[in-house]
């Protein structure tokens, strides 16, 4: 592990050195590389401690230069425009700027001001990673300028303003969450990115509604736009992203039912629209999502019954906190989901018996607090690995069932505001991870 400051003075008796990668480390002190060779096509001297303001020599002294990543150290200051070079020749009559560089990352710096609009000098550029810094102001509309853009992460900074109009046909991966993007999404955004297919949006301060031309999307595989203000219907076209792995739109104002076509998403793999407006019944198409593992509409204004079938490989299930009706679990909402992990219906409007013994063997969190539920608490089977049980708030009697010896790995068991009568069983001494009842 190399440490202490580097200076590079040592390396310009290698004139033709064409890659330096001095990667984590602990090298620190400000960036010198003036005296290495004109012939650099890689420079990595990411994850160190160097620190001081970016150097603004790379245009002028490295047109070569395919690959430049700084990220992971301590520089601070702003991102100099001349970095990537100026519109005019230098003063030795060369090309002041990197045409060839492809890869670029400043990430998890302290960089602040805003994002030049020279970076449309480097007319190569691949990706560019300028995450988790202090960048603000708007995205300069230069980026369009980019014909070669596959990889855009902005992430993590403060940018504000209206989410820029990349009309790039290479974007494959757009990441800028956590920033402070306002106003609605641009009716014609991605227009022409058909193979996008990496959508980050979330934590913004996003409005309006969901613009048509997002159908157009068929190569995307996460679209996650949580934590805005987006308002209006789920729309039905949300079936025709069919690439859909991931699908976050939790924590927005999105209103009116959910659309059946959601059942045409056959690849997804997790699913959160929680903390809306959502309200009506969950359509039973869903079922028919064979790969989803994980889906959480909690927090809505849903009502209806509960779904009499599920997923068969559903690992996680939120449906806390909505209107949902029904008189007890019916077999077919567990019969098929033997991998489930989580179930959380929490504060619904549920009524009549549980099953006679805990389903799904595989269940570690359940949760049917604050609901109508009556009879018995269930049983629990052999080797059981549940760690956390709240069945609360019900009308459940009777006494708790001698086999809460088999969950030894419950840490949390709440049981408070029902009707219990009893003593409680020795056998819960083997639960000897229980610390909260």
């Amino acid at each position: 592990s190399l440490s202490g400051r580097f200076f590079g003075e040592g390396l310009q008796k290698l004139p033709f050195l064409q890659t330096l990668s001095l990667s984590r480390n602990n090298l620190s002190g400000p960036i010198s590389i003036g005296h290495v060779s004109r012939e650099l096509r890689r420079l990595d001297l990411s994850h160190n401690m160097f620190s001081g303001p970016l150097p603004s020599i790379f245009a002028a002294s490295f047109t070569r230069l395919k690959s430049l990543d700084l990220s992971h150290n301590l520089l601070t200051g702003t991102i100099s425009p001349q970095l990537f070079g100026a519109p005019h020749e230098d003063s030795n009559g060369g090309p002041s700027s990197m045409p060839a560089l492809h890869y670029l990352s400043l990430a998890g710096n302290s960089l602040d001001g805003p994002i030049p609009d020279t970076i449309a000098l480097c007319s190569n550029l691949r990706l560019l990673n300028l995450s988790s810094n202090r960048l603000t102001d708007m995205v300069p509309p230069s980026l369009e300028a980019l014909p070669e853009l596959a990889v855009l992460d902005l992430s993590y900074n403060f940018l504000s303003g209206p989410l820029p109009p990349l009309h790039i046909p290479s974007l494959l991966t757009v990441s800028l969450q956590s920033n402070r993007f306002s106003g609605p999404i641009p009716s014609r955004i991605f227009s022409d990115s058909s193979s996008l297919q990496y959508l980050d949006l979330s934590n913004n301060l996003i409005s309006g509604t969901l613009p048509e031309s997002l159908q157009t999307l068929t190569s995307l595989s996460t679209l996650n736009m949580a934590h805005n203000s987006i308002n209006g219907d789920l729309p039905s076209w949300i079936g025709s992203l069919t690439s859909l792995k991931t699908l976050g739109l939790g924590f927005n104002l999105l209103s009116g039912q959910l659309p059946s076509t959601l059942g045409l998403l056959k690849d997804l793999v997790a699913m959160d629209l929680s903390h809306n407006l959502l309200h009506g019944e969950i359509p039973d198409t869903l079922s028919e999502c064979d790969e989803l593992k994980a889906m959480d509409l909690s927090s809505n204004a849903l009502n209806g019954t509960l779904p009499s079938i599920l997923p068969a490989g559903l690992t996680s299930l939120n449906l806390s906190k909505n209107s949902l009706r029904s008189h007890g679990l019916a077999e077919g909402f567990y019969s098929e989901c033997g991998l489930l992990e989580v179930l959380d219906l929490s504060g619904n409007k549920l009524s009549g018996i549980l099953p006679p013994i805990l389903p799904c063997p595989r269940m570690e969190y359940l949760n049917l607090s604050y609901n109508s539920f009556s009879g018995g608490i269930p049983g629990f089977p052999r080797n059981s690995v549940v760690t956390t049980i709240d069945l609360s708030h019900n009308g459940l009697y009777g006494g708790i069932p001698t086999s809460i010896g088999h969950a030894s790995l419950v840490s949390t068991m709440l049981l408070d505001h029902n009707k219990l009568s009893g003593s409680i069983p020795h056998e819960i001494g083997n639960c000897s991870s229980l610390t909260n009842m």
